[in-house]
């Protein structure tokens, strides 16, 4: 196999090596485990809120007695507020549980103060399955509410643009799924805001409650395919850097070897004719040995003639020729 053969496998060689490592490094970057999230058990608490206004006769709503869904709550002509609140829980899979739950109704003023209600007493219930939960309705007399805030504002002396009733229930799920033990709390307050500073009226928030969780357990996944995958690729990176050092070496030893004189006449081979016959002899002329072809070049430079180059059995002759005088090198062939 000649030269150019040899460097081109060389060649390719190197590149499939120089792939071989990049993947190396790329495979060493990705993990050999994974760690994933698997879920044993969704739940979901929710809580609505629904109220409907029962008003004092007005010339404003036509004597009316009941807020349609588009009026403003002016605070003065509201008297009863109907408040229900329905709450649900529900889980995948199905589990059963205690649940127990109590309703506080709280006035509050920015000032500091609070006035507090029971709506609904602790109550505990027990579930078989899920969903669960329950559904309970008061009638709060705003127009009481409103003579409690007067009468605290004299005692306290203290007065605020706005004032907040708050209706806070306190849920607690307790449950259990195999070795797993739940414990939940919710608490989905509605408020409703005294708005003194604008324009008189009350506001309502937090009508709808929403929360869900997971729980489950993180598991270790090894990866197989990635662990082999480099293994791999590290025997054929070794038997790739192996068989490129000895084609490299191969290459090596398969060059062509240039001696000193092969060298030195590329050197100067702009200077060098090579001879292809010779015609009389030498007997007029002088022959000058000199030590090496450097030296020929020094006198081919001053004498301004070529140097020829004859070859004679087991000899390479250099000379010079310069009338009558033949100056001369002559080097053994290897």
């Amino acid at each position: 196999m000649n030269l150019r053969w040899r460097v081109l496998i060389l060649v390719f060689l190197s590149f499939t090596l120089a792939l071989s490592i990049y993947a190396v490094y790329s495979l060493r970057l990705l993990p050999d485990k994974v760690v994933s999230f698997v879920p044993e058990l969704r739940y979901v608490h929710e809580a609505e809120y629904k109220y409907n206004i029962t008003l004092w006769p007005s010339t404003l709503y036509d004597n009316r007695t009941v807020l349609m869904p588009d009026e403003v709550p002016f605070i003065p002509l509201v008297h009863l507020l109907n408040i229900s609140i329905t709450y649900r829980f529900s889980s995948k899979p199905v589990i059963a549980g205690n649940m127990t739950y109590w309703v506080i109704c709280s006035l509050e003023a920015p000032v500091g103060w609070r006035k507090k209600f029971t709506l609904t007493p602790p109550m505990h219930v027990s579930f078989n399955s899920t969903p669960a939960g329950f559904e309970e309705a008061y009638v709060i007399n705003i127009t009481k509410m409103v003579e409690l805030i007067n009468t605290i504002e004299k005692e306290t002396r203290t007065y605020a643009r706005v004032y907040y009733l708050r209706i806070h229930p306190y849920v607690k799920i307790a449950a259990s799924m195999g070795s797993r033990v739940l414990n939940e709390s919710f608490e989905p307050e509605m408020m409703i805001k005294f708005m003194y500073s604008e324009n008189n009226r009350l506001d309502f928030e937090g009508l709808e409650h929403r929360r869900e969780n997971t729980l489950g357990k993180y598991v270790t996944t090894e990866l197989i395919w990635v662990r082999r995958t480099r293994y791999a690729l590290y025997a054929l990176s070794c038997a790739l850097l192996a068989s490129l050092a000895y084609t490299a070496q191969w290459t090596w030893k398969g060059r062509k070897r240039v001696s000193p004189l092969e060298r030195a006449m590329r050197k100067y081979r702009d200077i060098i004719i090579d001879a292809v016959g010779l015609n009389g002899g030498e007997k007029d002329r002088s022959v000058v040995m000199v030590r090496s072809l450097d030296d020929l070049v020094k006198v081919s430079d001053e004498v301004l003639k070529p140097i020829i180059h004859e070859r004679r059995p087991g000899l390479h002759v250099f000379y010079v020729l310069d009338d009558d005088v033949q100056y001369e090198f002559t080097v053994k062939e290897t």
